[in-house]
């Protein structure tokens, strides 16, 4: 539920964002910042590993 929220207040801040865009910015939000940009590294993609986890499965 809180994730839903934050997604929602994300895309009402930010119409214009992909969804992609709007994935990372809510890992900013959840992990803060600097994590968010190790998990994500350079190509703005998160390492499979980490996706598997953050989706829950």
């Amino acid at each position: 539920m809180m994730r839903a929220m934050a997604v929602s207040g994300l895309k009402e801040r930010h119409p214009e964002a992909t969804p992609q865009q709007i994935h990372r910015m809510l890992a900013d939000l959840m992990l803060g910042p600097e994590l968010a940009q190790k998990v994500y590294d350079h190509s703005g993609q998160p390492h499979l590993g980490l996706l598997i986890c953050w989706n829950g499965h």
